[in-house]
């Protein structure tokens, strides 16, 4: 019998850093969502091309993968979070850190679809409310009679009322997984860049307030 070997990060926790490489820019992704959604499978097929040929509690464990968006090389920090209750501290960290969000459900399961609403709920609260986030409907290799939600109904909620990226895959078809880190990568580049000039700008327009205030008490 083959023994399976395990990540070498499996059962242990960390904190989001930056990764050493020489590229343009880094990321961090944090992928959250129920138990047993198949959010361990989504990220290995990215980034490994293969997937855990068993299942095993995710505590959290942290993924690199080098890939070009906007035409930059840039380093995805992804971070897998665990989807049980128990190490919802470790959840709470990976929303403070990440700069953007892979969120995952089953459309088989409604419940996972509830603790998806969940956690974008706690995310909006502890972030700006234009986050990056993409909402990720996995296992659709099931029958149609087996999803509680159609695609439209899906669709139409999270586009159109929550105004996020959706996507549905089959992570156990490998279908359109790159597609999803390629999108998450590019809204967090540009949200970033958002961010960078807004500061920007709001340093340029204290710095002007504060010469004019300086030439005020001047002439007075």
């Amino acid at each position: 019998m083959q023994q399976f070997a395990w990540p070498s990060l499996v059962g242990t926790s960390h904190i989001f850093t930056s990764s050493t490489t020489n590229a343009d820019d880094s990321f961090n992704i944090a992928v959250m969502g129920a138990p047993m959604v198949g959010k361990s499978v989504l990220i290995n097929k990215f980034v490994n091309g293969t997937a855990p040929t068993c299942y095993w509690p995710t505590v959290q464990e942290r993924y690199t993968k080098c890939m070009d968006i906007e035409g930059r090389r840039a380093v995805l920090d992804i971070f897998d979070t665990p989807g049980g209750y128990c190490f919802s501290y470790l959840r709470d960290v990976a929303i403070a850190n990440a700069d953007a969000f892979v969120l995952v459900y089953s459309v088989k399961d409604e419940a996972s679809f509830e603790t998806l609403t969940v956690l974008r709920d706690r995310i909006l609260h502890e972030k700006l409310p234009d986050v990056p986030i993409t909402v990720v409907g996995n296992k659709t290799d099931v029958p149609i009679s087996s999803r509680f939600m159609s695609k439209n109904r899906a669709q139409s909620i999270i586009t159109t009322v929550w105004q996020n990226e959706y996507k549905e895959i089959s992570a156990k078809d490998d279908s359109n997984i790159s597609d999803i880190f390629t999108t998450i990568g590019s809204m967090a580049c540009t949200f970033i860049s958002n961010q960078k000039r807004l500061r920007a700008q709001a340093r340029r327009r204290c710095s002007r307030k504060h010469k004019l205030l300086k030439n005020i008490c001047t002439i007075s």
